[in-house]
């Protein structure tokens, strides 16, 4: 049973949950801070609170598919995100579309999504019989592994969260000008997110080449 695999899964599953706590008592707070249209306000934080539900699932499918990468596979996630994106678009037609749910129902689309990823990286890590086997009785958090975690992950972290700062700051001035340019600026952020999976995807590919080598 490797350590690192249920250590980093363990991990997931706390820093979700931790996530989600913080995540729904914070996020009316959150939007006011950045100046949030009032018109707009109650159903962003609706959103928010539903989407960091699911936090614990978004955290064991990024973990889970980080843990395949590492050893190659990157296959796999793709697929399990495939399955994620279609059960996201359907579930959006039938609870926005046809139930009318709107604003909760494009959430709990979301989450619901999250959830398939998660489950279905979770089987094929149950599934495998190679070293990274995660077996959830074995879940533990072993001492050595999480230092060496926290070493390796606290830059990139913090990397992350500079950028998502600065783009607070920006989405906080964009708020003020209204509901209209809001919705401007996220249309055009779902565009420019094109450009970052694609440098971030070689990211990936290149962190995993180097660490097997």
């Amino acid at each position: 049973v490797h350590k690192g695999v249920h250590t980093a899964m363990l991990t997931a599953v706390v820093g979700g949950v931790f996530l989600s706590f913080v995540g729904v008592a914070a996020s009316r707070p959150m939007l006011s801070l950045m100046g949030t249209p009032d018109d707009a306000i109650n159903q962003a934080t609706l959103y928010l609170r539903i989407y960091f539900v699911g936090a614990p699932s978004l955290l064991v499918y990024n973990f889970g598919a980080a843990i395949l990468r590492a050893v190659g596979d990157s296959k796999r996630p793709l697929y399990f995100l495939i399955c994620a994106s279609l059960t996201n678009i359907v579930l959006d037609m039938v609870l926005v579309a046809i139930l009318g749910m709107g604003v909760a129902g494009a959430a709990l689309a979301t989450v619901a999504s999250q959830c398939v990823a998660a489950g279905m990286t979770v089987m094929s890590l149950t599934h495998t019989t190679a070293c990274y086997r995660f077996v959830p009785a074995y879940l533990q958090l072993d001492k050595e592994m999480v230092e060496k975690i926290v070493r390796i992950g606290l830059p990139a972290g913090l990397q992350s969260v500079m950028y998502s700062l600065s783009n607070s700051v920006v989405q906080t001035s964009i708020n003020s000008f209204g509901t209209d340019v809001v919705a401007a600026y996220t249309a055009y952020g779902k565009i420019d997110s094109i450009f970052w999976m694609t440098m971030n995807s070689f990211g990936l590919s290149i962190t995993t080449f180097v660490g097997q080598n």
